[in-house]
């Protein structure tokens, strides 16, 4: 019993911004699997709507209704946790995050090349090719930069 309240009572370093994006996750994921099961279901439904008798139609049709109010439930805790993350300001912290890998990542990819034995025209290609690939990327932080700024100003929230 000791060993059991002990490991009960024990913790993660989560910040609160992390918190919200594993539920939203974990509500994505589940919100998935159950839409899955509750097509499993119905697809069953059709099946016995030829080979059953009555009374397991009315069963396998009270299954699906369970299913569906499971879906509705999960669906609706996704909307709450993903307004709360939004709310949050945790969607503009999650591009902010990227925008930082992604210069990260370019350093590491400028110093790897920079050991590399290229030809000074070799070196012109691929840094013309990685600014391309980093402007495309931007453009699509950019886009959804601008979409969390229209939800949240959508929201009333005042993140900006």
């Amino acid at each position: 019993m000791g060993e059991m309240l002990q490991r009960a009572s024990g913790e993660y370093d989560v910040t609160p911004w992390d918190a919200l994006l594993i539920e939203v996750r974990r509500a994505a994921y589940r919100t998935a699997w159950i839409d899955q099961r509750l097509e499993e279901e119905i697809s069953r439904e059709r099946q016995l709507t030829h080979e059953a008798d009555e009374a397991e139609r009315l069963m396998q049709a009270a299954e699906v209704r369970r299913w569906l109010a499971e879906s509705r439930k999960e669906r609706a805790h996704l909307v709450r946790v993903s307004k709360a993350a939004v709310d949050a300001g945790l969607a503009e912290r999650y591009v902010q995050s990227v925008e930082i890998e992604a210069r990260l990542i370019a350093q590491v990819l400028e110093r790897s090349i920079s050991v590399l034995d290229l030809t000074y025209e070799e070196k012109q290609r691929v840094a013309l090719e990685l600014r391309d690939a980093l402007q495309d990327v931007t453009a699509e932080l950019h886009a959804r930069h601008s979409a969390v700024k229209a939800i949240n100003q959508g929201s009333g929230s005042v993140i900006s």
